[in-house]
């Protein structure tokens, strides 16, 4: 019974630490911004469409959006299920337009304990910031997840992440695929040993697919394929040490220009060439925005006379934001959805900056 005891205290105190002992680089484009700039982008959308239209909750979970003469001009359904022991859960938001065709629909899938619904509105609002890290990722209560999300009841984009965690070792792996086709996959692992004890954090970025398609609602994006590799880091730490020592690397079949032991900066630019513009601002939200600007329903453009004293004080506030996530790279999340929202409200007339400069 004692060394039970001893036992379930090590894993208590010290097994749940391991993850939090080497912060990745603030820069580094991780699983969660790219799902959370995903659904920052649907966010922005719903903030326009709910200041244009109407909304009418007609029966639990089914919401009406309706314009000035009453007619639906989109349809948002929300349902739930969870199992009696509470270990899986299904959460489902389905948009369609007037004619029942599926604009977006996302199925999120959960298994863990003691799980609990997310907040309705913030999930069928697309909030980016509603939890701990994003809605892809896992909670503490949460083992794992597969996010389906489709349109025209095509598949568009999926993620799985999955823990597994040890006495001495933490483990997340995380899929992203693009259609039907699993492209990318991020391996988060730390370790604890030695003596004195070091973490090990290492992540490793691996290109699964690079040939892929993706399409629905007249709006297509594919790709015919590209090196193949992986890219990947090890940081460091030891204990009672303040900054973790990193190492940087890349391996590619054929010559992407990166090769073997890298700078942070060359790390850094390759993570965001060879697989956040490839992968995911290339095909992903080039999808999502063009879905969003042709299909689905328009917003009114709205004239905000103070908007240019108003986009001043904004960008000062900004400004601020960008020197606090130095200590905070969590801020770095709500700076890139305040810059969504400058770009939108240029692009649909709401915010007008008259450019004098020479």
């Amino acid at each position: 019974m004692a060394n039970f005891l001893k036992f379930f205290f090590f894993f208590i105190f010290i097994a749940p630490g391991l993850a939090s002992e080497i912060a990745l680089p603030s820069d580094l484009i991780t699983f969660d911004k790219m799902c959370n700039e995903y659904r920052a982008i649907l966010n922005l959308k719903f903030q326009d469409l709910r200041k244009t239209f109407i909304l009418k909750e007609v029966s639990p979970g089914e919401i009406w959006f309706v314009d000035s003469d009453q007619q639906i001009q989109m349809t948002l359904r929300f349902f739930h299920e969870m199992n009696p022991e509470k270990t899986k859960k299904i959460e489902k938001v389905r948009i369609t337009n007037p004619e029942g065709v599926a604009l977006l629909e996302e199925e999120t899938m959960t298994k863990g304990h003691d799980l609990t619904f997310t907040d309705p509105q913030k999930l069928i609002f697309f909030d980016p910031n509603y939890s701990q890290g994003s809605h892809c990722s896992l909670l503490d209560a949460e083992e794992s997840k597969e996010v389906n999300i489709s349109s025209q009841d095509s598949p568009q984009f999926k993620t799985m992440v999955h823990r597994k965690n040890t006495l001495t070792e933490k483990s997340v792996s995380q899929h992203i695929y693009i259609g039907a086709t699993h492209v990318l996959t991020l391996n988060d692992t730390t370790q604890q040993d030695g003596a004195p004890p070091e973490s090990k954090r290492k992540v490793e970025y691996i290109i699964k697919q690079t040939a892929y398609r993706m399409g629905a609602l007249g709006v297509t994006s594919r790709s015919s394929g590209g090196p193949m590799g992986k890219m990947w880091l090890i940081g460091k730490k030891k204990e009672n040490h303040i900054f973790p020592n990193f190492k940087y690397y890349s391996e590619f079949h054929g010559d992407p220009g990166l090769r073997g032991d890298l700078r942070p900066n060359q790390f850094l630019n390759g993570i965001n060439d060879f697989f956040y513009v490839q992968f995911i601002k290339s095909s992903v939200l080039f999808f999502l925005e063009g879905t969003i600007a042709h299909v689905w329903p328009q917003a009114e453009r709205r004239v905000n006379e103070a908007a240019s004293s108003r986009f001043l004080d904004e960008l000062k506030i900004l400004r601020q934001r960008a020197d606090d996530a130095q200590a905070n790279p969590s801020l770095l999340v709500q700076i890139k959805t305040k810059l969504l929202e400058f770009i939108a409200a240029i692009q649909d007339g709401s915010l007008q900056v008259n450019d004098n400069r020479k």
